[in-house]
């Protein structure tokens, strides 16, 4: 079986010095890496893990903890993670789906006894409260994806710009009463930032009973069609979300976009297939996901650079389809 003792010979190196390679550690001249990478692959030389783990501290492994994706959402991340991590040398364990602030601590801390080497808070639907009484000194560095918290770093969609920017696109063509569904946490407060300063900007007023906020997006949409105030668009967090304000409508026979249009804040190939297809705007997120992951690999390795050249904000764009129509 091959060892690191016949790496060092092969690539005329030390020990300590096959060791930094194989650590990802910065501080080895990029020749000195590449003569050690290939001695490693002429050798197959598969490190034992365990060992290295409690040699250098690093366990090449990350922490991923995920909260309110639809399984399309998941499934598609999870691909690109996978690979972008494999890549790196790197895999990850999963926890999926926060109940509450007990359920988050019980998952951050199984996950930094498993020697993550960081945690990676992925999705939605976080609740900042959660965090407030979290001993952060006793975790991984964390870093978040779509979910904005203090002194924690990551990539963010604005969420905000973003809910404004369909809202001037949904008056553009004609429509002033605009409904919209919040989703709760941060992101449903951005959304309702956004839209409250798209109507500012046009003067027109605030209307709190075109604004619902539930966990089910068919309630949420029961609630505004009960409460009698007409709308003639609805403004929701994703396509998912869209697909069943499509179908409750039509319960209540009203037909998208013939009497109501439907634009979705993140929209993708789930939206594209559905009939009528949904308008929306598409996230960037394998882009959010490579910054993300170069912020990972900073934080792990300590470069001290803090990732200043990584993009943290993201737009989406805007793909129209067919679940908008114009007023006039």
């Amino acid at each position: 079986m091959t060892t690191i003792i016949d790496v060092c010979k092969l690539a005329n190196v030390s020990k300590a010095t096959v060791s930094r390679v194989l650590s990802g550690n910065r501080k080895v001249k990029e020749d000195t890496r590449d003569v050690v990478m290939r001695a490693v692959e002429q050798l197959n030389y598969r490190p034992n893990q365990l060992a290295q783990t409690l040699a250098t501290k690093v366990s090449n492994t990350v922490g991923v903890i995920t909260n309110g994706l639809t399984d399309s959402q998941l499934g598609q991340m999870l691909r690109q993670l996978d690979a972008v991590l494999w890549g790196q040398g790197r895999s990850f364990i999963l926890a999926n789906g926060v109940e509450g602030s007990a359920s988050l601590a019980d998952k951050l801390a199984f996950l930094a006894a498993r020697h993550c080497d960081a945690i990676l808070l992925l999705g939605k639907n976080y609740d900042q409260r959660w965090f407030d009484e979290l001993d952060a000194g006793n975790l991984p560095p964390l870093l978040t994806m779509n979910l904005a918290l203090e002194d924690v770093d990551g990539v963010q969609f604005d969420q905000a710009l973003t809910a404004e920017l369909a809202c001037n696109y949904l008056y553009s063509h004609g429509h002033s009463q605009i409904a919209v569904l919040l989703e709760s946490g941060s992101g449903g407060e951005q959304v309702l930032q956004g839209y409250r300063r798209a109507l500012e900007n046009r003067s027109l007023p605030f209307n709190k009973q075109l604004v619902a906020q539930h966990t089910d997006s068919t309630t949420a949409l029961s609630m505004l069609i009960n409460r009698y105030i007409p709308f003639t668009a609805v403004l929701v967090p994703d396509d998912h979300q869209a697909i069943e304000v499509i179908r409750t409508l039509a319960q209540y026979n009203i037909q998208v976009p013939q009497e109501v249009s439907v634009i979705s804040l993140m929209t993708g190939i789930e939206g594209e297939r559905y009939t009528p297809a949904i308008t929306g705007f598409e996230v960037p997120e394998e882009k959010m996901l490579q910054s993300l992951l170069r912020l990972l690999d900073d934080a792990i390795k300590g470069g001290g650079q803090g990732g200043t050249d990584v993009a943290r904000e993201f737009m989406g764009r805007l793909v129209i389809r067919q679940s908008v129509r114009s007023m006039e």
